[in-house]
């Protein structure tokens, strides 16, 4: 598959891997970008078609994520009679189109050589580090423009620091949990990389190996998602108690303690950030409708009201779903029902992406998202692949307290990750060295 509709697709490719932390728009075009020139060579050139095909078949994870997109089509279709608002229909499909799309344009990367692939990688976290960089420099200008560390909020009117959570994110119109999702990515390849070069790195190499994830793991600390908190510290322990159960034979005892010291301080900084959003811990999964608040709303219990009243939709719709553009109107039917004002009022989704998908598609689609993530595991432990089953893992759990697949930077990050994991002819650590 070496010939200019190749080039022109991974040179796609390598854009998105760029642009993921930027617009939205930008990232479109990119994908548009990649997947045209694979479209032509399917139309045009059958070596090409064969080869691709090749790889798609065999790729049981990119195979899953295109029925995903393909269904939520036959979804619209179903419930097309419903449907008062054709736009929003559309609209939803559109988002859709990235699971289909990047499995097929991606079904180049078993053709590129390793080099190709490791600049993929370097392109996202170039993204990375730019994107932040502009951010905690924009924070900086507006907090000595104002003088004050704080903002109001536009729609919620209330005080944000400049540097936290989505004040931190809206200066590049990001989503701030969805842009912690790309940098904890980012921070799983910053772990793995110095494995491989470390050792023969210099002085110089080693300490930018050291605070580069410190930089990142900063950057997490600031966007302070509850559940990228979660995720990130998850990472960091399973990683490190992993290494240091390989390295046991190797390191000195005095090693080892400081090896545990700098984890129990990891642990204890971003604990304390994760109790800061949990509220009291006797209401942490407690709430009541009809008392005056809800019953003291934290990031915990709140998702389990919404996970519970999405749960009594789901049992009335569990067959074919709601259709993609109605979902939200009839869930909102639910809270008004269930007299959950708060929910009611800010339109909120379920939070939870397999309650989500059954919800919206029924038992069919909940079922092949639900795949997606079974093959991909499957994959990743087959390959042994740390950097995948990391990015599982905080994938994973992001998708249990979000709907991390009905908005565009969640699929395109989603899509473009899986599918590089999941065609990539080693795992990703050999890819790093």
């Amino acid at each position: 598959m070496k010939d200019v509709k190749t080039e022109i697709a991974y040179l796609g490719v390598l854009f998105i891997a760029f642009t993921l932390p930027f617009s939205a728009k930008i990232n479109s075009i990119a994908i548009i970008l990649s997947s045209t020139p694979v479209a032509i060579g399917l139309l045009t050139d059958k070596p090409f078609r064969q080869q691709l095909w090749h790889n798609l078949q065999h790729n049981y994870v990119a195979l899953a994520m295109a029925a995903f997109a393909l269904f939520y089509a036959v979804s619209a279709a179903i419930h097309w009679s419903s449907y008062q608002d054709v736009d929003a229909m559309l609209k939803h499909l559109e988002m859709r189109l990235p699971f289909l799309l990047l499995p097929v344009a991606m079904a180049i990367v078993p053709g590129l050589q390793p080099q190709q692939i490791k600049r993929l990688w370097l392109a996202f976290l170039s993204g990375i580090f730019l994107s932040s960089i502009i951010l905690l420099l924009t924070a900086t200008y507006v907090t000595w423009t104002t003088g004050s560390w704080y903002n109001l909020h536009p729609r919620y009117n209330v005080p944000e620091n400049n540097f936290m959570y989505h004040r931190l994110g809206s200066y590049l119109n990001l989503h701030a949990v969805y842009y912690s999702a790309m940098v904890a990515l980012a921070f799983i390849l910053s772990l793995v990389y110095p494995r491989h070069h470390f050792h023969k790195a210099s002085l110089k190499g080693r300490l930018l190996m050291v605070l580069v994830p410190v930089y990142l793991l900063t950057l997490l600390f600031l966007l302070k998602s509850a559940t990228l908190l979660i995720a990130t510290l998850l990472i960091v322990v399973s990683y490190a108690m992993y290494h240091l159960f390989r390295a046991r034979q190797q390191i000195t005892r005095w090693q080892k303690v400081g090896a545990m010291l700098i984890l129990l301080l990891i642990i204890a900084v971003i604990g304390q950030r994760i109790l800061q959003k949990t509220g009291h811990p006797r209401h942490l999964f407690r709430y009541s409708f009809v008392e005056p608040g809800g019953g003291n709303w934290n990031v915990f219990n709140l998702r389990k009201a919404k996970w519970d009243v999405a749960s009594e939709a789901i049992a009335d719709y569990w067959l074919w779903g709601t259709g993609p553009a109605n979902m939200q109107d009839i869930l909102d039917d639910y809270y008004a029902r269930n007299l959950f004002i708060n929910a009611l009022q800010h339109h909120y989704n379920p939070h939870n992406q397999l309650l989500q998908s059954f919800l919206t598609l029924g038992i069919a689609g909940g079922l092949i998202i639900f795949s997606v993530f079974v093959f991909s595991f499957w994959q990743a432990v087959k390959k042994h692949d740390v950097v995948w089953l990391l990015f599982l893992l905080a994938f994973g759990l992001f998708s249990i307290s979000e709907s991390t697949l009905e908005v565009n930077k969640g699929i395109v990050l989603f899509s473009f990750a899986t599918s590089l994991f999941s065609y990539q002819p080693q795992r990703s650590g050999f890819y790093l060295q």
